[in-house]
């Protein structure tokens, strides 16, 4: 009996540390599930004849909705103008393929694509 009750501790003791040893303290940080940064719509075609505006917003990121920073990859098709987490763009007549950048305050890229055809 003695035995038995020996075991029970042991394998108590086992089940313990299992289930502890893949615990880890809270993190302050960032952590990747939350600091993933995309950017509704993330994609856009447009009528380069004529000039449109669209807004974009950022969704997810560091979670400081107002540290935005909005960046374009071709000027001469476009101007971004930022606000938090939304950006108004509008195109000009030019065609070609325009990336929308947005980067929060923790370094996190989202992007999105705009087709001025």
């Amino acid at each position: 009996m003695e035995h038995m009750r020996r075991l029970g501790v042991i394998v108590a003791g086992y089940v313990l540390i299992v289930m502890f040893s893949g615990c880890e303290a809270a993190d302050s940080s960032t952590s990747d599930a939350n600091s993933v940064l995309t950017i509704s719509p993330a994609t856009v075609y447009l009528n380069a004849s004529k000039t449109s505006a669209i807004q974009f917003t950022a969704v997810g990121g560091d979670g400081v909705y107002t540290n935005y920073t909005w960046t374009l990859s071709t000027n001469s098709l476009g101007t971004i103008y930022d606000s938090g987490a939304t950006a108004l763009y509008q195109n000009t007549t030019n065609t070609g393929i325009n990336t929308v950048w947005v980067t929060d305050a923790s370094g996190n890229i989202g992007s999105a694509s705009i087709t001025q055809e």
